[in-house]
């Protein structure tokens, strides 16, 4: 079943192994773990340690098997990745290779990074919602500020850009117009920076 924002209430616990752990919900914590993972700068077991540092409230699925490499151990964090995952997604479902389940693929070129966009989005909502993002840690749960951000109207320049980057230049017919567009693309192509550090913990 669909989850609906109208009548279901928002998750505040992530199901690894039949088991429900309670996480932290700020849409900051989730930022960092989307980047975290985006940006593939460790490896996935390292990349779930830094992850349930930062989402988890007390008790992690991983306390028990971290250090072991126990077939117990592996399918602990791949679960809990999924998990994480899910919940980053807002509910919809992930599927890993090798499993027969539905999926979710990711575009190889992203169309919007909380980093590359971080002064737009918060131009946006403070324009649109009258929210300041800087004041409303603690208390604006992710998938609410998801909401808010895919519903954002055409006219903000975050979606302007968004809807740039979108764009498929191989369906423009226009030569110069087809050169405008990609020199515009090329403008606000969000390029990852290799070795970047950041405090994921």
């Amino acid at each position: 079943m669909a989850y609906n924002l109208l009548t279901d209430r928002l998750p505040e616990c992530i199901a690894v192994g039949g088991r429900e752990y309670p996480v932290h919900t700020d849409f900051r914590r989730w930022i960092l773990v989307v980047e975290l993972f985006a940006e593939n700068l460790m490896d996935v077991r390292s990349a779930a340690d830094c992850a349930v540092r930062i989402v988890f409230r007390g008790e992690n699925p991983l306390d028990e098997v971290r250090g072991k490499h126990t077939d117990e151990a592996g399918r602990a964090y791949r679960d809990t990745v999924r998990g994480i995952t899910e919940f980053a997604l807002c509910g919809k479902t992930v599927g890993f290779r090798g499993e027969d389940r539905p999926g979710k693929t990711l575009s190889a070129e992203p169309v919007f990074d909380f980093t590359a966009d971080a002064g737009r989005i918060y131009a946006a909502f403070l324009q649109v919602y009258g929210i300041d993002l800087c004041k409303t840690a603690g208390n604006l749960h992710f998938w609410k500020f998801m909401e808010l951000l895919r519903n954002l109207p055409a006219e903000t320049e975050f979606m302007r850009v968004v809807s740039l980057r979108r764009t498929d230049t191989a369906k423009i017919e226009n030569d110069d117009l087809r050169r405008r567009i990609r020199r515009a693309k090329a403008s606000v192509r969000i390029r990852r920076e290799e070795g970047k550090e950041k405090n994921y913990g």
